[in-house]
């Protein structure tokens, strides 16, 4: 591997100040993407990206070294300007946006992280009143098509979900994914990329190879597309709606079961109540949460400020079940009436 990243000029980037991010786009609430470019700063492949269950889903020695392969190939063909890179914009970086302007000198060191870029587009677009939920969901995995990519060889598909857009457009396990709306594609990030400029609802055309044979496939997107089962991990996802004010655990098991609950439902101690309204609502250290707004099943303190965020407003109320010292006590949470100050 050290000899086939010799013939690459490799350059970290730790923080975001002056980055042009016309140039460099990508899902800013990774923690990790990789650009292969030539010196006109065309993009032969984006590698990173992942699925909601796993940041490293998609990020092994095997795939890289695929691609770092693929690259040098197509870097020694001369490569094809891609379709979405043919009109690129002006350059732009992060202290062009009117909210960071605001970020940076509240920071020691004035670093701008990726997800800081993500976050001020966000609050920019809620000021000017035309935020919608769905952006924090801009650039979905293939998942969200009903297809799982294999983790190596990144456009081959290993398993078509039941009842998905992927199903209904006959995609099959096995094929191979090589063109996404008109563009080639090398790696999980370069399919996550161009399903990022997909409508919502939308269409999105495939080219895959099946055994010997080229097929075009289009798949039909309804409203809605884009959200992925899973977003708690995402940093940015506490802008766009209220959380609860309070954080915990998760109980083990055997700790549910000394408590009367099942494995499976909601079972979280409250180990540090922050937020004015869970004080206001009477929400306590060491209270364990059974029910929130409806919820019963089990999930962790991030999914259950997921659920808050992405299917309520702020203002509303919800009713939050606790369990203290053995007793059930019902209580009402308002959430906050409108978004914190920009930090």
């Amino acid at each position: 591997m050290a000899r086939l990243a010799e013939q690459f000029v490799c350059v970290r980037i730790q923080a975001m100040n002056g980055v042009n991010i016309n140039v460099f786009r990508f899902d800013y609430d990774l923690t990790w993407m990789a650009f292969f470019m030539n010196a006109d700063e065309y993009i032969y492949a984006r590698y990173g990206g992942r699925e909601d269950h796993d940041a490293e889903s998609h990020l092994n020695k095997e795939s890289l070294l695929r691609t770092m392969k693929e690259v040098l190939e197509l870097h020694r063909q001369g490569g094809v300007r891609q379709p979405d890179d043919k009109a690129a914009p002006a350059k732009r970086v992060p202290e062009d946006l009117p909210v960071m302007r605001e970020i940076i000198p509240r920071r020691p060191q004035g670093c701008i992280h990726c997800h800081d870029v993500k976050g001020a587009e966000l609050i920019q677009a809620r000021r000017e009143k035309r935020l919608r939920k769905e952006m924090v969901f801009i650039y979905p995995p293939p998942s969200t098509l009903g297809v799982e990519l294999d983790a190596v060889d990144q456009r081959l598909i290993r398993r078509v979900l039941a009842r998905s857009p992927a199903e209904r457009a006959g995609l099959r396990a096995g094929d191979a994914v090589l063109v996404v709306n008109g563009q080639a594609v090398l790696t999980f990030g370069d399919i996550t990329h161009q399903l990022s400029l997909v409508p919502d609802p939308g269409q999105v055309k495939l080219t895959i190879q099946r055994e010997k044979k080229t097929i075009e496939i289009v798949l039909t997107l309804p409203a809605g597309w884009k959200r992925s089962r899973d977003p708690s991990w995402r940093e940015t996802l506490h802008l766009v709606g209220p959380g609860a004010g309070f954080w915990g655990s998760t109980l083990s098991p055997q700790q549910k079961r000394q408590l009367g609950l099942a494995e499976n439902a909601l079972a979280i101690s409250v180990q540090a109540v922050y937020g004015p309204h869970a004080q206001q609502a009477g929400i306590r250290n060491g209270d364990v949460v059974i029910e929130l707004d409806g919820l019963r099943e089990d999930m962790t303190i991030r999914q259950l400020h997921a659920h808050l965020h992405l299917n309520r407003q702020w203002g509303d109320t919800v009713t939050v079940t606790v369990l203290r010292q053995h007793q059930r006590i019902p209580l009402r949470l308002p959430l906050p009436a409108s978004p914190p100050p920009v930090e």
